[in-house]
């Protein structure tokens, strides 16, 4: 099978769920983009999923840019992170990161100490839920 079509409605697919008396919408549930990218030094994607670019804002900050643009600006954004800087053996505090400055072809990730300042991570890592354009 090389595409998967509806037929009561050709962008709309359901799936039984795991329990077998809820379904699902197959579209909905899917992620439409992610990221996991190199945030210190020279910045650059590791891997990614409908992402063609990022771009180094500043310190902490990030835009990565969307190949299929999303069809509105209120998709759900989320993101996390690997931290392997240490002081003292002991790994640091951070917050975030966070997903804000969201438009349809591209959204911001915000990375973070636990003193609320702005912070390059090593390894931030993103991901969107929504609908394409």
């Amino acid at each position: 099978i090389d595409k998967l079509k509806g037929v009561s409605s050709a962008s709309s697919i359901s799936v039984v769920a795991e329990g077998g008396t809820t379904t699902t919408n197959l579209q909905q549930g899917l992620s439409k983009a992610w990221i996991n990218m190199n945030g210190t030094g020279t910045i650059a994607i590791r891997d990614s999923f409908n992402i063609t670019s990022i771009a180094d804002n500043a310190t902490g900050r990030y835009t990565p840019t969307i190949t299929n643009n999303m069809s509105s600006d209120d998709y759900a954004g989320f993101g996390g992170g690997c931290i392997h800087e240490t002081t003292s053996n002991n790994q640091q505090a951070r917050q975030g990161p966070s997903i804000n400055v969201q438009a349809t072809a591209n959204f911001q990730i915000n990375c973070g100490s636990n003193t609320y300042s702005q912070n390059d991570w090593e390894q931030p890592t993103a991901g969107l839920l929504g609908d394409l354009a």
